[in-house]
């Protein structure tokens, strides 16, 4: 008996694609400056038509902070869905993720050595801090692959899974260390970061 494949239909697209949107239209209209939902939908109306005007104070507030915003985070939020779908496809595990395998915790310790040592990038200021997270990430990645493999060539499902979470534990610990004899400078660094973003 073959065991039952969950799949979506044209309805649940359909639901999904309207609570995606709903929840994009009220993120929209809260925070420090609440804008009601019609004028919301009406700034959203002149732009995809071309026929919004200037000068209004909703429309300074929504078109260059918010929906940038927004966009920004549904787009990391599809991308963290579709990596981690792809982990626990290869792996076929369904608790595989980034953060079982040690990634996100590399990408953490990469980060975290960033500000610790005051890197940056000419005319971007926290540039350097995304960039050495991804390498940190890759870098991670490869190593627990490169174990997994020295121990077990098959590289089979349980051994990716026991180093990941392993070299997750040492990983951390590393961050622990480097915050503890840098804590003032990461914490300058993360207000800088927290003050440049809002």
């Amino acid at each position: 008996m073959k065991p039952k494949t969950a799949r979506f239909g044209l309805r649940d697209y359909l639901f999904y694609s309207a609570v995606t949107l709903a929840v994009f239209l009220f993120c929209l209209c809260l925070g420090s400056v609440r804008v009601p939902l019609s004028e919301t939908l009406r700034l959203l109306a002149g732009v995809i038509t071309g026929s919004h005007q200037e000068a209004s104070m909703a429309e300074k507030i929504l078109i260059p902070v918010r929906i940038p915003r927004l966009l920004c985070v549904a787009l990391s939020g599809a991308s963290l869905s579709l990596c981690g779908a792809s982990m626990q496809g290869l792996l076929k595990n369904p608790l595989a993720d980034g953060s079982t395998l040690g990634v996100s915790s590399g990408a953490s310790f990469g980060a975290i050595c960033a500000i610790a040592f005051g890197l940056t990038l000419p005319g971007f200021p926290f540039g350097a801090t995304m960039l050495m997270a991804i390498l940190a990430a890759f870098l991670s990645l490869i190593l627990i692959l490169s174990f997994a493999w020295r121990l077990d060539s098959s590289l089979s499902t349980n051994t990716i899974i026991l180093i990941g979470v392993i070299f997750s534990m040492f990983i951390t610990s590393l961050s622990n260390l480097v915050i503890t004899f840098a804590g003032g400078r990461i914490k300058s660094g993360g207000g800088r970061l927290y003050a440049s973003s809002r």
